[in-house]
């Protein structure tokens, strides 16, 4: 049972079709037979200070176990989430507990947990004698205002730091993966500007930057205009996905009656190009009025908005959002 919670947080998974249940938890008692325990996302690395857990009730309080020792706690909104942790080793055994309305899970099953292992020769540089590890790989394009860059060919639990030259003593953004690939927020780019990362998990020193640095191009002359999924545009919904977008854009989801003035109620800036973002709660007031959820992205001056859509009174419970992300 996927449940929805009061908060949201933009999903960022590199899965090719995530799609979410839409029950509303308003008024639902759990079950203690509902609550499954969680799984763990493979591999870890000794060293990582971040862990993902999926198959979560949205909402519920997470607690992270090294084996058996409490690592880290924190809340999961979607059915996945990151959790950051105290630093792990070669050896340790990760499983994870979710507390939901007082009722807390068992703990992950043993075919879910995930062993902490040492880091794999692959991805140890030899000019370092293997002690550190290769070097990212930035993304492109970048296109200036981008607040958004995406890095590649990571380690599973890395920190990664994205620079911008030759200023390499200062990052522009950073952030700790679970995955082998980054979307950290940074400073609004400018064209011409220079990117590059590394990445740093378990030795003393980072890689060394990415190369060839990432030039900062114009903005595009256009975007396409953003899709809003309709499926959960329901009375008290507080998350909407919103498809073609551009990595990186500034997103605003509002509400726009005709002959009123527009209400933001959510958005931010878009790590896929298929992105569920968190919002206020959908007004009952708007029921019914047709295409007034809408959305914006933009990059400087450069915008491109939704069709509106309508807001419905409720929802089908088995209804389903597919959301395409790359």
């Amino acid at each position: 049972m996927r449940l929805f919670g009061k908060k949201a947080i933009p999903i960022v998974f590199s899965l090719a079709l995530i799609t979410f249940s839409l029950m509303p938890m308003s008024g639902y008692s759990l079950k203690p037979e509902e609550l499954t325990p969680p799984r763990i996302t493979s591999p870890l690395y000794e060293g990582a200070e971040v862990v993902e857990v999926w198959g979560v009730t949205p909402k519920a309080e997470v607690t992270i176990y090294a084996t058996g020792a409490d690592y880290g706690r924190g809340s999961c909104y979607f059915d996945r989430c990151t959790i950051n942790v105290k630093k792990i080793s070669a050896g340790q055994k990760i499983t994870a507990t979710q507390t939901v309305d007082g009722i807390t899970s068992d703990p992950t099953r043993d075919e879910h947990a995930v062993t902490v292992q040492k880091i794999p020769d692959q991805s140890r540089d030899p000019k370092y004698n293997k002690e550190r590890l290769l070097a990212p790989l930035v993304d492109s394009p970048l296109v200036e205002c981008q607040r958004i860059v995406p890095v590649k060919n990571l380690v599973e639990g890395a920190l990664v730091q994205v620079f911008s030259p030759p200023n390499i003593t200062d990052s522009i953004g950073e952030t700790k993966t679970p995955w082998n690939y980054a979307r950290p927020g940074t400073t609004e780019l400018k064209k011409d500007q220079k990117i590059v990362a590394n990445q740093k998990l378990f030795f003393p020193n980072p890689s060394d930057l990415s190369s060839p640095e990432e030039i900062v191009k114009d903005t595009p002359t256009k975007l396409e205009d953003p899709v809003i999924d309709e499926t959960n545009i329901v009375v008290g919904s507080d998350a909407v996905g919103v498809r073609n977008l551009w990595i990186g854009a500034k997103v605003d989801i509002y509400y726009e009656e005709p002959g009123k003035l527009r209400e933001s109620i959510g958005g931010g800036f878009a790590p896929w190009s298929g992105t569920v973002f968190p919002v206020k709660p959908i007004k009952a007031a708007w029921a019914d009025c047709a295409k007034c959820i809408k959305a914006d992205q933009s990059l400087c001056k450069i915008k491109a908005a939704s069709a509106g859509t309508t807001v419905k009174n409720s929802l089908d419970p088995l209804a389903w959002i597919p959301m395409l992300v790359f």
